[in-house]
């Protein structure tokens, strides 16, 4: 696969042809682009990368193209300098297309190694339009019907690229559809325009953090003062942001959030690992007695077809299962989770062995994940 118009050498610095490439790489369901000088320019198409012209952009092209890109002539000069930028740019679609309107995209270009020299990496990443539906993401009918509890706190877990953010987006489009709730969001960046939802039931209102406020912790106690129904959290980094939303669940409002872990029970030891000890029995007890789901994604190529498939384990809990978990030391509140989620929710490796069974999954990837599920433990 490769761009049908690469330019010759300096016709990258030329305007217009890097929105011509930007609309080519997001009709063939790209994610990231990324521009640098040691290698052809290259995309990510589900997953996996692709190099898709046959040389690498000169240094000079890169700085004149990133000038452009992020309306500011000095601005490839102070990246350089060792000043990493983000930046955001917007392309028009083709017109002939269909879905018309524009294609955003949120940029950043960091100073790299070009043999001697000091040249310029500039990654743009899609930022996509309406978020898909409940129905387009295959949810588990226990998932969904789990998904949106009255009040609490949903964890949802898993790496960058997950596709944890697409899986609370399309319930927020769900609430937005069928409840009389209002919904802000706190994201970094907004990755889906939720405004364009037709005939909504309730308000809604995107921020970007930093842009619109400095950080996550901020943006939690900014909601308690906006009557917020539904918290959308981007991401929990740290204490001081783990604390607001615990916080805030506890008022009666529903809120989300993505954590980075690889399993279910891991989500509450992540959690209470960003406090120091003396903090940890008290936020636990907050934490646990607002816990309502814990989800856990990974995304693998389909074995069947194109594209990709989600594979997740995840854990619905009742009163019953968070007074059994107050009950439980903190050492061994993993381990507990862990035994829950067998008996009461969905095991990833059961998840991933009904998929490679119905031949979606892969043996490979199947294999992988049996090994790590399978492992004895530790004496």
């Amino acid at each position: 696969m490769l761009f049908p118009d690469e330019p010759n050498a300096g016709g990258w610095a030329v305007d217009g042809i890097c929105d011509h490439f930007l609309r080519w790489a997001e009709e063939r369901g790209s994610s990231d682009v990324v521009f640098n000088p040691t290698d052809p320019v290259a995309i990510r198409t589900h997953g996996q990368w692709w190099f898709v012209t046959r040389r690498p952009p000169s240094i000079t092209e890169i700085a004149a193209m990133l000038d452009n890109l992020a309306r500011d002539p000095a601005a490839s000069s102070r990246v350089r300098g060792g000043a990493p930028l983000d930046f955001s740019h917007e392309v028009d679609r083709s017109p002939g297309d269909r879905r018309g309107g524009r294609i955003r995209f949120r940029g950043n270009a960091t100073a790299c190694a070009a043999g001697w020299a000091h040249g310029v990496s500039v990654t743009l990443r899609l930022i996509h339009g309406i978020p898909p539906a409940l129905s387009d993401l295959d949810l588990e009918p226990a998932l969904v019907d789990a998904l949106f509890p009255p009040n609490g706190l949903v964890s949802v877990s898993g790496v960058m690229g997950s596709g944890k953010s697409t899986l609370i987006v399309a319930g927020i489009r769900h609430i937005r559809e069928t409840q009389r709730r209002r919904v802000i969001t706190y994201e970094e960046p907004i990755e889906f325009d939720l405004t364009r939802i037709d005939n909504p039931m309730g308000p809604l209102e995107q921020s970007a953090v930093p842009s619109h406020l400095p950080d996550f912790s901020s943006a939690v106690a900014n909601a308690s003062r906006r009557a917020a129904d539904v918290i959308l959290l981007g991401e929990t980094r740290d204490a001081p942001t783990m604390r607001a939303l615990v916080s805030y669940a506890e008022t009666g409002a529903t809120v989300y959030h993505t954590i980075h872990t690889s399993t279910v029970a891991q989500i509450l030891s992540r959690a209470l690992g960003f406090f120091v000890a003396e903090e940890r029995p008290a936020i636990g007890s907050s934490l646990l007695s607002s816990l309502r789901l814990l989800v856990q994604q990974r995304l693998y190529r389909r074995a069947d077809s194109e594209g990709r498939i989600a594979v997740r384990e995840f854990l619905a809990l009742d009163q019953s299962m968070r007074e059994r978990l107050l009950a439980t030391p903190q050492e061994h509140i993993t381990q507990e989770i862990d035994r829950m989620v067998k008996r009461h929710g969905q095991p990833l490796i059961e998840a991933a062995g009904c998929l490679h069974a119905d031949g979606i999954l892969s043996d490979r990837d199947f294999q992988d994940i049996e090994r790590e599920f399978r492992k004895e433990p530790l004496p």
